[in-house]
């Protein structure tokens, strides 16, 4: 178990889609009482998921194991490279991104977001 991932749980940038993600690279299932469809709604979720790869990296190849929980997180984990340049592009880099992130919009990230969950059935 990595050190990183349990000092990310009990941290405090958490959210529904970073601890679907955490609880399947740890080994369960994303925690059924959550809704069925945990994916990152905007570019906030996103963030926290897209800093929880940053800090546990070896987890970033593996995002495409979270298409199982549905077709809008098939639909993400498949452009997440994409999405990750869009955010990496309007909020920054890296795991201290959250600092500069707050209070700022990310419009391309969000509606390219938005696109891929809409095309969903």
């Amino acid at each position: 178990m990595s050190a990183a991932a349990i000092a990310w749980i009990t941290g405090y940038d958490t959210g529904v889609s970073s601890k679907a993600i955490w609880a399947h690279m740890m080994g369960g299932v994303p925690d059924r009482g959550w809704r069925r469809r945990d994916h990152p709604y905007d570019p906030d979720d996103f963030g926290r998921c897209y800093r929880l790869l940053c800090i546990v990296p070896e987890w970033r190849p593996r995002i495409g194991e979270m298409a199982q929980y549905g077709p809008e997180w098939a639909a993400l984990a498949g452009a997440w490279e994409e999405l990750s340049g869009l955010y990496e592009t309007e909020v920054g880099a890296g795991e201290d991104a959250a600092h500069r992130f707050f209070g700022k919009i990310a419009p391309m990230l969000y509606a390219r977001m938005r696109a891929l969950i809409m095309e969903q059935p």
